[in-house]
């Protein structure tokens, strides 16, 4: 059983200064979402550990402590942190490639369309792991659980889900797309984010 910060230097340590706080929130969110839906808890489940539905979406009260001071900027400092076992690393690591491609106001903009959020947000209130399991296990995402490397890959639905799940037939639920691997989704992620900014580019050249 790990603890959000052993998590957040592990993070930290992936991504080498290039991660803002906000993204590091949604992140560990997530390994907690999925972790908990895959029936693997990973994060302890003391009320240090748990996460509320702030303005910007969920967030962890210890970390956000930790990490404020960097405000919007990347945390380049990666804490010392102890090393996770395979067998938990492989789950985190799936969960954090899958979302981490995705920058932080999207992966927020994403956690206010998602019941857990919705129910306690006026409040602030704890989203509880009920709450998760009832609506993420729903999710197509749960699909990919348990992990093998013979399964599909159903991605992440994010706010720019359908702008990279490319060129779908509209009356086709976004659902029901899948990839081969993770890996063949990341590719076509990325070339999809080029191809979008070679064309944001080329329209600045002609109306600017």
């Amino acid at each position: 059983m790990q603890n959000l910060e052993n998590i957040a230097g592990h993070i930290l340590n992936k991504f080498q200064g290039n991660i803002t706080p906000m993204k590091l929130q949604k992140l560990l969110y997530y390994v907690k979402v999925w972790t908990t839906v895959a029936g693997k808890k990973t994060i302890s489940n003391t009320p240090d550990q748990a996460f509320y539905a702030w303005k910007y979406g969920p967030v962890n009260p210890e970390i956000y402590h930790e990490y404020k001071g960097y405000g919007k900027n990347p945390i380049k400092d990666i804490p010392l942190f102890s090393p996770i076992p395979s067998n938990e690393k492989k789950l985190i690591n799936f969960i954090v490639d899958s979302y981490g491609c995705y920058n932080a106001i999207t992966l927020s903009k994403t956690t206010h369309t998602e019941e857990p959020w919705i129910k306690n947000q006026e409040f602030g209130g704890k989203i509880s792991d009920e709450e998760i399991l009832d609506y993420y296990s729903k999710e197509s995402f749960a699909q990919n659980f348990p992990l093998d490397k013979d399964n599909k890959f159903y991605p992440p639905k994010t706010t720019s889900h359908h702008a990279y799940v490319f060129d779908m037939a509209e009356d086709d639920e976004a659902t029901n797309v899948y990839f081969d691997s993770l890996d063949e989704y990341l590719d076509e992620f990325n070339k999809a984010s080029k191809e979008a900014h070679l064309f944001m580019n080329s329209n600045t050249e002609i109306f600017g």
